[in-house]
Order: C-alpha cells, then sequence, then structure tokens
C-alpha cells in the first residue's frame, strides 16, 4: 500500500480483526470489484476485505444487515457474502 494510504490500511486492518468486516465494493454503472488485480486490492484481499463484486452498495447493506444478524463467525460472513443468495450479485 502507499505511503500515504499506509494508516487507513492499519485502520482496515484493525478494524477486521476486530472481527467487524469490510465490503470493497464499487459505484460504477458497470464493471465490478476484481479483488487482487492491483496492488491495492491484493493487499485489501490479504488482511480480509470481503470481495462485493459487482453488488449494489444499497445491496450491500442489505446483504451484510441480514448476515450480521445470523451472528456468522467472520470467515462464515465472508464466505456468504461473496456468494450470490438471492440474485444480488453475479458469481
Amino acid at each position: 500500500m502507499h505511503p500515504q494510504n499506509l494508516g487507513l490500511f492499519i485502520f482496515l486492518r484493525t478494524t477486521i480483526n476486530r472481527g467487524i468486516p469490510i465490503i470493497n465494493v464499487t459505484q460504477c454503472i458497470s464493471g465490478s470489484v476484481i479483488m487482487g488485480y492491483y496492488e491495492t486490492s491484493e493487499q485489501l484481499k490479504e488482511i480480509g476485505v470481503v470481495n462485493g463484486k459487482d453488488i449494489t452498495t444499497e445491496s450491500a447493506i442489505a446483504k451484510m444487515k441480514y448476515l450480521l444478524g445470523l451472528k456468522l463467525d467472520p470467515e462464515e460472513f465472508k464466505r456468504f457474502f461473496e456468494i450470490s443468495i438471492r440474485g444480488e450479485m453475479t458469481d
């Protein structure tokens, strides 16, 4: 991660280590998040940022609320978030 982003990276890693999920989503009209494609996203992937792929921000919020309500452990949360449950994202 670039030095000017080091503080953000540390914050994200600390948050994830506390069991709080961080979701990587895009607000582009088309396309999707491709974790690991660029250097920064590779580092985000390594610390456990969840891949939102092509989910909309609104769907990501709804899905996150639903999954948090299930009280899943962080690995289960990530696994379920990264697959389509009701057509909210393409696999």
